[in-house]
């Protein structure tokens, strides 16, 4: 919350959440934080997933996706047509 603050203060775009490491979801509890203490856009940069995004739906205003879109979830692998498809699926995205 008080990073998300400083962003703002500092005339900041947007707001990124991201978890521990490349790949790892953000905790709920850290989204709906930020997203309690600013006015920004709260993006999620980390770890959304098909099976996750309806925990984060409601609390980010946009998602940055990378290794879900990848051949095996591997941030190196090709993008899979298959699993971008899956995630625009997704019962959160396909209600929108």
């Amino acid at each position: 919350g008080e990073t998300a603050r400083a962003v703002e203060f500092m005339r900041g775009d947007a707001v990124i959440v991201t978890g521990i490491a490349t790949g790892d979801a953000p905790k709920p509890e850290d989204v709906r934080e930020v997203k309690r203490a600013t006015r920004l856009p709260v993006f999620l940069g980390s770890g959304v997933t098909a099976a996750n995004l309806g925990k984060f739906f409601s609390n980010a205003d946009g998602f940055i996706v990378g290794s879900e879109f990848k051949t095996g979830g591997q941030w190196r692998g090709d993008v899979d047509p298959k699993r971008v498809k899956c995630f625009m699926a997704a019962p959160a995205v396909a209600s929108r």
